[in-house]
């Protein structure tokens, strides 16, 4: 015997009346050869707190500018450097990042398309404040 649970749902909209109605099996009547979506694929685990090198730490100064369809986003190449290193690091491994950023020449106070600087862009971000005070540290003028 199989239970059916119907639920008769009325919509009063302008001037007629919907009809909805919702059917539910118990767990009990669900196929038996259905299975759960897997949550991560088994091959690939989770990588916490990975070891960032020097070596790949400077690979980010040689990050190129995005692009749309062949043409490179408005803004400066510093800014983006600068963002994609913010977005893709712990704030101990940016740390060391600025330094090489500024032994390289590179510019703290790049904007981007809407004349943004890194600083600007990130201040609304909810866990952005050390790496604020990174980037203060490293591009003020007493450092």
């Amino acid at each position: 015997m199989v239970y059916i649970q119907r639920q008769l749902t009325f919509l009063h909209t302008t001037s007629r009346l919907n009809c909805a109605f919702f059917v539910t099996f118990p767990q009990r009547f669900s196929q038996p050869n259905m299975k759960a979506a897997p949550k991560a694929r088994p091959d690939k685990e989770k990588v916490i707190d990975e070891v960032w090198t020097d070596a790949r730490i400077k690979e980010f100064l040689l990050s190129s500018t995005p692009s749309q369809a062949g043409q490179a986003f408005a803004g400066e190449h510093d800014f983006f450097v600068l963002l994609k290193a913010y977005q893709a690091m712990r704030v101990e491994d940016f740390r060391k990042f600025l330094d090489y950023f500024r032994e390289a020449g590179g510019n703290f106070q790049a904007t981007n398309g809407r004349q943004q600087t890194l600083k600007m862009f990130i201040e609304t971000h909810r866990k952005a404040a050390p790496f604020i005070a990174a980037l203060e540290a490293v591009s003020s003028p007493n450092s």
